[in-house]
């Protein structure tokens, strides 16, 4: 056996495709708004309730915005330190715009613009789905 049989032929790997990964994660962010927005009209005289299902979808977005983080570091070979990451878990508004601005340069102002923006809109999301359930439901009560 040949010393080259044992070494990786890097030109015929296959690398992954972090694009699509950091979409699956976007895509995920909003089909929870709009769980979360349908969920909250339905418990809505339950404060406890309230409180259980807001603090588990704080927990799943915060979840799924380290796997947006992730794939997006992977894709741009940037290694996130403890003191980021930490920053990032704790204080999410300070620790990725820091992020954005440590991958991308000056371009991590239209990448902050557009977070804010993909963030406006799972706002969105999760009021239309809350309105749209509560017809629904109301409808279907009477």
């Amino acid at each position: 056996m040949a010393e080259s049989d044992i070494q990786p032929n890097f030109a015929s790997e296959i690398r992954p495709d972090f694009r699509k990964q950091k979409r699956v994660a976007l895509m995920a962010l909003a089909v929870l708004a709009a769980t979360l927005g349908g969920i909250s009209v339905l418990i809505d005289e339950s404060p406890s309730a309230d409180r259980v299902v807001t603090i588990a979808g704080a927990l799943l977005a915060l979840s799924l915005v380290l796997t947006w983080v992730y794939y997006d570091s992977a894709e741009h070979h940037y290694r996130i330190g403890i003191l980021l990451g930490i920053c990032i878990i704790l204080v999410g508004g300070i620790g990725l715009p820091v992020y954005l601005f440590k991958t991308r340069g000056l371009r991590g102002f239209i990448s902050l613009g557009l977070v804010l923006l993909f963030g406006c809109g799972l706002g969105l999301i999760t009021c239309v789905s809350g309105y749209a359930v509560y017809y629904v439901w109301k409808m279907c009560v009477r």
